[in-house]
């Protein structure tokens, strides 16, 4: 009787200790996305390629590189931006670097701002942005100035940008009128398609008709000036780029959906096939840090992506010189011809990430001209520190590399994602959720505990948006 007495009092201490839990990390970096996206085309965003830099580039950089972003808590529309980047073998002769001071009028809604950025090359510019989205008519214009008075051979003019963006179109054209260049796109999405296109170069339109029309009067030649139209559209035809994306559930405005699968025609010169896979995992864990009795998993983030690209412009010289060869006694002169043709083997990439809990995240890339591995860890504090260290090698030159990395940042938003299947400081970072019977496992530990009615409260996970998060 006694001892069943005891067993049933364990039974009750049992089954009002506390939850099971599993532990969800946040996001190895703050959310810095969409800072300057209303300044720029809508294009690469919405194709994946700042997802695919993220994944290919950071950490994984040769040589050092450097990142601190800095804003008073008092008042967070105020932010530093500094970046440095260095040569291992030349420090000092080989580095560039920036930094900008930027205000936005919304400490929430980062679409319009103004800032001043000093870059630091082979030769110093300073250039004035400026930057006004009007969410209720998707309207917006941006531009840059340089501050200094005489502007160098390598750096741009003055830019100004016209755009009109919804949920789901977006159009725009930006302009340089010092180099006779401009920029122009329109993309929408239907689904879970995204299509767009994007002109880049200079002004085809803007020749000289009028003295050529004339020239072409005097001699006698009505076909010149459809000549003339011909090699204009032959122009435009050779500086636009398509691309469609496919994202069945729904591609985030920033370019880094779940799944996203792209094929590009780049200025019919290149053709391009990317997809980027991102998922937020759960596993069993045995985390010293944590009580072993209570944690039923871990959530872990991990990023996956592809990248090819086919040099269409060589195989189409290639072509024409195989289309044109002659008979056996001129084999030496089309060998000749041949050797000519930019034959480049198709580039391949293949890049990988893994976080596994809110400090430590592994990344690697392969592809057909380098391997590298890379190990970073953080630190969540009041200022979060980043340390990153990679090693790879260089297929192409036959050689080691070696890249180090360091960021510093007190802002950006903290992010969660639950696996399908407000910022604290230290291990108080780390959120916790009911276990579902299947995660059940052993203890507790300390963190935020969500509730299963909350478990996909956006406010709860970081991912509460504004009312312009939707605008492509």
């Amino acid at each position: 009787m006694a001892l069943d007495f005891l067993t049933s009092l364990l039974g009750w201490r049992q089954a009002h200790g506390p939850p099971q839990v599993v532990l969800v990390p946040p996001l190895f970096e703050r959310d810095h996305r969409g800072r300057g996206r209303m300044s720029r085309s809508s294009y690469d965003t919405l194709f994946c390629k700042p997802a695919l830099r993220w994944l290919f580039q950071d950490y994984l950089a040769e040589g050092l590189q450097s990142v601190m972003r800095f804003a008073p808590p008092e008042d967070p529309k105020v932010s530093v931006n500094f970046r440095f980047g260095a040569s291992l073998k030349e420090l000092g002769s080989n580095s560039a670097g920036s930094l900008a001071l930027r205000y936005q009028l919304d400490a929430m809604d980062p679409l319009s701002f103004i800032d001043v950025k000093a870059s630091a090359r082979e030769t110093s510019e300073a250039r004035m942005r400026g930057c006004y989205f009007h969410v209720p008519s998707g309207l917006g214009i941006f531009g840059s100035v340089p501050l200094l008075q005489q502007v160098s051979d390598n750096e741009k003019g003055p830019e100004l940008g016209l755009r009109w963006s919804s949920p789901d179109v977006t159009a725009g054209a930006i302009v340089l009128p010092y180099q006779d260049s401009q920029t122009a796109w329109l993309a929408g999405r239907l689904g879970p398609l995204t299509l767009g296109m994007q002109y880049y170069g200079g002004q085809p339109f803007r020749q000289d008709w009028p003295g050529k029309a004339r020239q072409a009067a005097q001699q006698r030649k009505p076909d010149a000036l459809a000549e003339n139209a011909q090699n204009a559209l032959s122009d435009l035809q050779q500086n636009i780029s398509y691309a469609v994306a496919y994202s069945p559930q729904g591609s985030s405005p920033y370019g880094r959906g779940n799944f996203t699968a792209v094929v590009e025609i780049r200025e019919a010169r290149e053709l391009g096939l990317a997809f980027f896979y991102h998922l937020a995992v759960q596993r069993l864990v045995r985390n010293p840090l944590e009580d072993h009795r209570s944690v039923a998993g871990i959530t872990n983030y991990v990023d996956f992506g592809l990248q090819a690209v086919v040099d269409l412009a060589a195989q189409q010289a290639a072509a024409k010189v195989q289309k044109g060869r002659p008979g056996p006694i001129s084999r030496k002169a089309a060998g000749q011809a041949e050797a000519a043709v930019p034959t480049r083997q198709p580039a391949l990439r293949l890049g990988l990430a893994w976080q596994m809990n809110k400090n430590v995240m592994l990344k690697a890339k392969v592809g057909t001209d380098a391997l590298t591995a890379a190990l970073a860890v953080k630190s969540w504090g009041a200022i979060g520190t980043t340390g990153a260290a990679s090693v790879g090698w260089n297929i192409q030159r036959q050689q080691r590399s070696f890249g180090f990395a360091l960021a510093f940042e007190n802002y950006g938003n903290i992010r969660y994602e639950r696996s399908k299947g407000r910022p604290r400081v230290g291990s108080a970072l780390v959120q916790r959720h009911v276990a579902l019977p299947e995660d059940i496992a052993n203890k507790e530990g300390a963190g935020l505990m969500v509730k299963k009615e909350d478990l996909e409260n956006k406010h709860i996970l970081g991912q509460h948006e504004t009312a312009s998060s939707q605008y492509l």
